[in-house]
């Protein structure tokens, strides 16, 4: 009976220290699998000032970052979504180093506001002030908003307070988080410069518009953003590309190479928008009330900041004339060494470019048209409209390239295109779910839907006929595959997964527990 002794006696005693034993082991396995996103060597801020407005909350750090909440929806709009301190704000270029939230931080000086009563004669304004380290260098942010409006404007007037010149690089950036989810494609505007990214359902839109002219921009992986403005020292920069994949995006925009004589100042303005649909926000030629005011009497290169719009929604597009498709936004790049491979998946039509088919990169734009312009006729049947246009970086027009392209459609039993007077069939080889054509230049084409659609692959919806709108529908269509499976997607808190050794811990630990006490009890016996 000597071991059963043993057992009474110390079966407390080796539950607690099991207990504790599968704890750490187990608390260890969560910590791993629940690594949160770290962009850089954040910190929080050291004042805060917010803009009660509707439907945007704004709250503006001292350091420069602003974090936006809109009206109905959970958390801010940039990571992390349950801080005020957001991902989101400025960075400087000065005399090579970088300063902002990731690197060197800003020193706060001064903030004041909100000032003025939401109207479109007196925005409310938030002022605030704050340091590039020792350089001399000073940003005024000005951040104004007007109540009701789906935007609001930034003003970041650089300040020059030293006795030599400064060479300045100015990046307005984030990191989106689009209605709940940190996933989200790319988008870009061209005729605005506006870039962002919307999210997985394509009902949620951040983009940041420019109002200064003269800048770059980018969308990629939030940690490629960060990369290349730099921490310490500066990056590659800001490179004129999206990314179509679906991916934790950030986006940005950089106005380069500023130069400041002692006691001198120069002004970058931008909007930032959200919304159901992508926001292309009107300008004027105005300065807002209430807005940033110099501290110095003298500015080298001045801008003209725009006008905080009224209240009204941006006007809609021009109904199509034969001579106007209405802008669409990139879908994607052509490179010369590459060319491209690009896909509108949600009407399953793949653009293919090979290498040599351009000379220079060029980005392409690609839209749903449901109004056809005036004076083409409608081919019979059901058809899907759609026009490709190509440009340059610096904003030319591409029509013409070196090799042929290939156009291939699922679901489909022809294509065509409009030569500006009427309707060309295109020679299409047939394909197990459609068609593929070839052709060097870019127009209005149209699909010839197949009467029974077949499933595209992964289980993507078929092509499907024009909807009944008045207006033609803006498509910003990723890459096909690019979506992540739940296994490439990082963790921020543990989830339902994450929870489960814990489930286990909890099991082996009252099992442990109930066989102890059985022991307990048959020693009694």
């Amino acid at each position: 009976m000597r071991i059963w002794s043993i057992a009474n006696g110390g079966i407390a005693r080796f539950t607690l220290v099991l207990t504790v034993l599968l704890a750490l082991v187990f608390g260890s396995v969560v910590t791993v699998t629940a690594e949160p996103k770290t962009p850089g060597n954040i910190r929080p801020a050291q004042s805060l000032a917010t803009i009660s407005g509707n439907p945007l909350r704004i709250v503006v750090s001292g350091d420069g970052r602003i974090q936006v909440y809109y009206a109905g929806q959970t958390g801010g709009q940039f990571f992390s979504p349950n801080t005020d301190s957001a991902n989101h704000g400025t960075f400087l270029w000065v005399n090579n180093a970088v300063y902002g939230f990731n690197g060197n931080y800003f020193t706060e000086v001064t903030q004041a506001g909100p000032t003025g009563n939401g109207s479109a004669g007196s925005p409310w304004t938030v002022t605030t002030t704050f340091a590039a380290g020792t350089t001399g260098v000073r940003v005024v942010q000005g951040v104004s908003y007007v109540n009701g409006q789906q935007y609001f404007r930034i003003d970041s007037q650089l300040v020059n307070t030293a006795t030599v010149t400064a060479t300045v690089t100015y990046f307005h950036a984030g990191d989106l988080y689009l209605q709940g989810s940190d996933y989200g494609y790319g988008y870009y505007n061209q005729a605005t410069g506006g870039v962002g990214g919307y999210n997985e359902n394509r009902d949620w839109y951040i983009v940041l518009q420019p109002i200064t002219p003269g800048s770059k921009y980018e969308e990629d992986d939030y940690g490629t953003i960060w990369d290349h403005i730099g921490y310490s020292a500066p990056g590659q920069g800001l490179d004129n590309t999206i990314n179509t994949s679906l991916l934790d995006n950030g986006a940005g925009l950089q106005w380069s190479n500023i130069v400041l004589g002692p006691n001198q100042s120069t002004t970058v303005s931008s909007w930032v928008s959200f919304g159901t649909a992508p926001v292309a926000v009107p300008t004027a030629t105005s300065t807002p009330t209430g807005g940033v005011a110099s501290p110095t009497p003298t500015q080298t290169r001045t801008v003209v900041p725009t006008a905080t719009p009224t209240n009204a929604p941006p006007p809609p597009p021009p109904p199509p004339t034969a001579t106007s498709i209405p802008p669409g936004v990139v879908l994607g790049q052509i490179t010369p060494g590459q060319g491209a491979v690009i896909d509108a998946y949600k009407e399953n039509v793949r653009i293919t470019f090979p290498p040599g088919a351009v000379n220079a990169p060029v980005n392409l734009t690609y839209n749903v048209v449901n109004n056809l312009p005036g004076g083409t006729p409608p081919l019979g049947g059901s058809r899907l409209y759609f026009t490709l246009e190509a440009r340059g970086l610096g904003g030319e027009l591409v029509t013409q390239f070196n090799t042929d392209f290939e156009i291939c459609a699922q679901n489909a039993t022809g294509l065509s295109f409009f030569d500006g007077q009427r309707w060309v069939d295109i020679p299409v080889t047939p394909t197990a779910d459609g068609v593929c054509g070839r052709l060097n230049h870019l127009t209005l084409f149209a699909v010839v839907v197949s009467a029974t659609p077949t499933p595209a692959p992964g289980g993507a919806p078929g092509v499907a006929g024009p909807e009944p709108t008045t207006q033609p529908t803006e498509v910003v269509a990723p890459v096909a595959s690019a979506t992540p499976t739940s296994s490439t997607l990082p963790s921020r808190l543990p989830s339902t997964g994450d929870r489960a050794p814990w489930i286990g811990f909890l099991g082996l630990a009252a099992l442990v527990l109930i066989l102890g006490l059985a022991i307990r009890r048959a020693s009694r016996t």
